[in-house]
């Protein structure tokens, strides 16, 4: 593991150094840690629901071409399944979109969880 050294006001501090008395963490690195896991899962899905939303709209995500590939990628994958499926069978867009949807909270859940 590595550190950062990290400056803050005082009074910030004190409250760190509070919430790691009342017991909830046993060092202030962890309570700093906790509350960066908690910003990557508030960026995780808010991200997800871009995604959902450039999915269904079609629009590009220009100013994250990492999320942007990611849409791509998405993109290609459920046009090669309404492909097949246009073969045998037609697919709901909005069911297509609600199962994407299920999977990507079943996935954040275990995240979370892990």
């Amino acid at each position: 593991m590595s550190n950062l050294n990290v400056s803050m006001p005082e009074a910030m501090k004190e409250f760190i150094e509070r919430e790691v008395a009342r017991g909830g963490y046993s060092t202030s690195s962890e309570f700093v840690r906790e509350l960066v896991r908690d910003f990557q899962r508030r960026k995780a899905a808010e991200n997800e629901g871009r995604l959902l939303e450039a999915l269904s709209s079609g629009e590009v995500i220009a100013d994250d071409p990492a999320l942007e590939a990611l849409h791509q990628q998405m993109r290609t994958r459920i046009d090669k399944r309404l492909l097949s499926a246009s073969k045998t069978q037609a697919l709901d867009g909005e069911e297509v979109l609600g199962e994407l949807r299920k999977r990507s909270r079943a996935r954040l859940k275990r995240k979370r969880a892990s």
